[in-house]
């Protein structure tokens, strides 16, 4: 089936174009394009540190590739379940560096015993190797990944300047380039979930068995790393009676029960590959079937909504082998004729959240908090006890409708001001449009692509989870490829009206979008998974360091005079694997046995209370409550991530002299 109706007068125009150009503008641009996120993602792959990568490249990889030998050498596959994410899929490809890499055991052996008991050591000289052996697989596949991204869209679209916008808005998205260099399950979760996506688009599209396999081997590649995406059984089932209400069900009875049963043929054909597929990169799970099932179709992402999953699965079965798909066609037929209306809703309230944020945000967050939100909202702000519930502290004095859109906010806020700005700004204006005309090319990939963000963001509710940026990192492409839809459309208008600078119009939206793009990397260079688009005022923050800045914190302390004699308390235990000098373990500290040079402090730790202390206070020295609040907005160094206030990392200096006499007869 092809697409080429679809694709719009656009296509052929532009494809005549190129076609006169020697295609050299359309190679060059997609050249220069993946030549810059190139150098983006592969820049500094080794100098940067992000929260829990320590677990994974000291414990888990290492873990799941010995536990491979192990089960060819003595049968025992116990040791490839390394967490219940549960990151196969991570340690797969990024185990590929180990052999390339320092002794993981001796590094983390220095870290746990090296010198006195007071201080946490680690071979610093060692850090950077082994980040750059075990990032670097993990990078090429990300990179690989983005380019077959490309042929599939290329493949379902067939339009050239798709490809194109598409080309930019993911490889240069600020976001999705930071996840894709990083050592946790969601950097092989988000581009595999895609790319399964995609693939099924293709299938239904195209109703061939290539595109089935293709999306069976990357959904068990997903499911391998994140039990999140089981998600994409919802999604799929929803895709799937998409196509059907949109579709579908224009053809004729006989042959729309065709397709319906072949269709549903193919998605159970995908589960079971992908699956299967799962099973066979944790072999653990054969000899504890418990782990098939708890990573599988009883993860706690699917959990809460399986009985409604599978109520609907066994509605379809039953219409199509006992009642010939009556139900099906004729429930289709009836919505089809208001097709307009559910894009148009759809269209509403997602713009409707969209300025609820923006008015929000320039309010100052008079209505949901936005500095600290993560840490409201889990009530674990200055020290609190983190409750599994979600509390909501700001919604608990409100009716029920407006306790909810507050929850709402709270989980979409994070995701929303990550979308870069030029792709926020065409979103916008692509969402008025189809408000106003009630119609859009591709309506089967818009419809899901508005609804999938409500899976997210009503059932992190339901399960009382905080979904930041990346927890909801798999919005993040279906909306770049949403808005390059939108954004087409809207070209394939203006060249219709002016057909004279039809080109011009064309080649200079690119050139600004390629612009804008490689301002937004820029902007937040080289910490990237802390982007917040211009949306956002610069005063207000939604993202913590997660990590980031530490090694240049270290670096500047590295730089000073006898470094290595330094002692120095860091909230973030990252710092020490880069630091040459003493770095102290506890929290708590006797001052008759040490005395810190200098403490290293980040955002989340400050708001969390995650504070140092004397373990026996003496009224001649400062109190350590003195360093968070007297001298706190005077660092001796600061490190403002994104230029925000709230993003911050900071050495602060302690004093070791007395108080002055003055102060102590105070």
């Amino acid at each position: 089936m092809q697409c080429t109706d679809r694709a719009g007068e656009e296509g052929d125009t532009f494809l005549k174009f190129l076609t006169q150009k020697k295609l050299y503008f359309f190679f060059f641009f997609l050249i220069l394009v993946f030549g810059v996120g190139s150098f983006f993602l592969f820049e500094n792959l080794a100098q940067f540190e992000t929260s829990d990568e320590d677990y994974w490249k000291e414990d888990r990889i290492p873990s799941y590739w010995e536990g491979i030998k192990e089960g060819f050498r003595e049968g025992d596959w116990s040791k490839t379940a390394i967490n219940d994410k549960p990151g196969v899929g991570l340690a797969l490809i990024s185990g590929i560096g180990l052999p390339f890499v320092p002794e993981i055991g001796e590094y983390v052996r220095s870290g746990k015993v090296g010198g006195d008991w007071l201080y946490r050591s680690f071979k610093t000289e060692w850090s950077e190797s082994i980040n750059f052996g075990l990032r670097l697989p993990v990078a090429i596949f990300s990179l690989l990944a983005f380019a077959f991204l490309l042929f599939l869209i290329f493949r379902w679209t067939h339009s050239f300047l798709i490809i194109s916008f598409s080309a930019l808005f993911f490889f240069l998205n600020p976001f999705l380039l930071g996840i894709s260099r990083i050592l946790n399950p969601d950097t092989i979760f988000w581009i595999s979930s895609f790319i399964a996506s995609l693939a099924f688009f293709l299938c239904l599209e195209k109703q061939q068995w290539r595109y089935v396999f293709l999306s069976g081997i990357f959904f068990g590649l997903a499911v391998s790393s994140k039990y999140t995406a089981n998600l994409l059984v919802p999604i799929f089932l929803m895709t799937l009676s998409v196509f059907f209400i949109f579709r579908f069900s224009k053809r004729t009875k006989k042959e729309a029960q065709k397709i319906f049963r072949h269709t549903l043929l193919q998605f159970v054909s995908i589960l079971v590959l992908g699956y299967v597929l799962f099973a066979f990169l944790m072999p653990a799970v054969f000899q504890e079937p418990s782990l098939f099932w708890s990573g599988t179709l009883f993860s706690p992402g699917l959990i809460p909504i399986l009985p409604f999953i599978a109520g609907f699965f066994i509605f379809l079965v039953i219409d199509i082998f006992i009642f010939k798909s009556f139900f099906v066609l004729t429930l289709s037929s009836f919505l089809r004729v208001y097709n307009r209306f559910f894009l148009r809703f759809f269209a509403s309230i997602f713009l409707i959240l969209i300025f609820s944020h923006l008015i929000n945000a320039f309010s100052g967050g008079n209505f949901v908090p936005i500095d600290d939100i993560k840490e409201i909202t889990r009530g674990e702000l200055n020290g609190e006890k983190y409750n599994k519930t979600l509390p909501f502290p700001y919604a608990q004095d409100d009716n029920a409708l407006i306790a909810f859109v507050k929850k709402i906010m709270a989980q979409s806020a994070s995701t929303i001001f990550s979308i870069p700005s030029f792709i926020f700004f065409v979103l916008i204006i692509g969402l008025i449009r189809m408000l106003w005309k009630g119609k859009t090319s591709y309506q089967e990939y818009v419809f899901v692509a508005l609804a999938l963000p409500w899976i997210f963001f009503v059932g992190g509710i339901i399960s009382g989870v905080f979904v930041n940026a990346r927890y909801a990192i798999l919005i993040q492409p279906f909306i770049a490829l949403l808005s390059v839809i939108f954004l087409v459309d809207i070209l394939r208008i203006l060249g219709k009206r002016c057909p004279t600078h039809r080109q011009t119009i064309f080649l200079g939206t690119l050139c600004i979008g390629f612009l804008c793009m490689v301002s937004s990397l820029l902007s937040i260079k080289p910490y990237y998974l802390n982007y917040q688009n211009i949306f956002l005022p610069q005063s207000l923050s939604l993202a913590d360091s997660w990590s980031y800045g530490v090694y240049e914190a270290a670096q500047y302390l590295n730089n000073k005079p006898l470094a290595q004699y330094l002692e120095v308390w860091s909230d973030r235990q990252a710092f020490c694997r880069y630091f040459v000098g003493k770095c102290l373990k506890s929290d708590s500290f006797d001052l008759s046995r040490v005395q810190p040079d200098y403490i290293v402090i980040s955002r989340r730790n400050v708001t969390r209370g995650n504070h140092f202390s004397w373990k026996y206070p003496e009224g001649k020295h400062y109190d350590s409550s003195y360093y968070y609040t007297e001298v706190f907005e005077t660092p001796e160094w600061e490190l403002l991530i994104g230029n925000r206030p709230g993003n911050y990392v900071k050495i602060i200096k302690l004093h070791k002299e007395e108080k002055n006499k003055e102060e102590r007869n105070r």
